[in-house]
């Protein structure tokens, strides 16, 4: 493994092997597919990774690292048959510092209006648990703030011209059950509507699906 040692000790630039690389389970972003994932593979078969992925030690795996920052360019390189990736190793981190790298280097490379709503809502829910934890202010009431969130991501956000009121539905929309969440990302509920399911108890939540699945069924055998 070939490495140099950065000037921030908590830091280590290596080229590492690509099968050292494990993702995160509990990261609430996809891996690109379709066009954007196309795009992405032919831009580092062209250009290679312009900025190093972010990793560290894997709590699980001994010898393994976990992907903070950069899933989608692994995915790529792995499709293309890179065998080692230019990595940041962050050292000596703590859960709550790794999950604030994967959910504001997420904002900042993807975009908000790039982010389906489920993910949007479970990044947001996150970063607020991450806050809370720190003890730091976690008023949602001013979430836009930066009471709690950092003040680049608070600009990310206010770019996409969210009002508070917009920012409180996404983050009810975390507490809705996973097939309600898929509704919305495919637009069949509204984020509003889904925000006002989401004061529903799960079992109530879970009978609504029976019902729209029940109802779609019968509609399919009337045709």
């Amino acid at each position: 493994m070939l490495f140099r040692s950065s000037e921030n000790r908590n830091e280590t630039v290596v080229l590492l092997p690509i099968d050292k690389l494990e993702y995160l389970d509990n990261t609430p972003f996809n891996i690109y597919n379709g066009a954007k994932k196309d795009k992405l593979i032919d831009s580092i078969r062209e250009n290679g990774i312009i900025n190093p992925i972010i990793v560290r030690a894997s709590k699980e795996n001994m010898g393994m690292y976990s992907v903070l920052s950069g899933a989608n360019r692994v995915d790529a390189c792995r499709i293309i048959g890179e065998d080692r990736v230019k990595t940041i190793i962050k050292n000596n981190i703590t859960d709550e510092e790794a999950m604030l790298i994967v959910i504001d280097t997420n904002f900042y490379t993807r975009g908000i209006d790039e982010m389906l709503p489920s993910e949007l809502a479970k990044s947001l829910h996150l970063r607020n648990e991450v806050t809370k934890r720190q003890g730091k202010r976690n008023d949602i009431s001013n979430v836009t703030t930066s009471c709690t969130l950092s003040s680049k991501l608070c600009d990310r956000i206010k770019d996409f011209k969210f009002s508070q009121r917009n920012m409180y539905y996404y983050i009810r929309l975390y507490s809705l059950i996973p097939e309600l969440l898929s509704y919305i990302d495919n637009n069949i509920i509204s984020i509003r509507a889904g925000a006002e399911l989401s004061y529903l108890k799960i079992e109530e939540q879970e009978e609504l699906v029976n019902l729209v699945t029940k109802s779609k069924y019968k509609d399919r055998k009337s045709t």
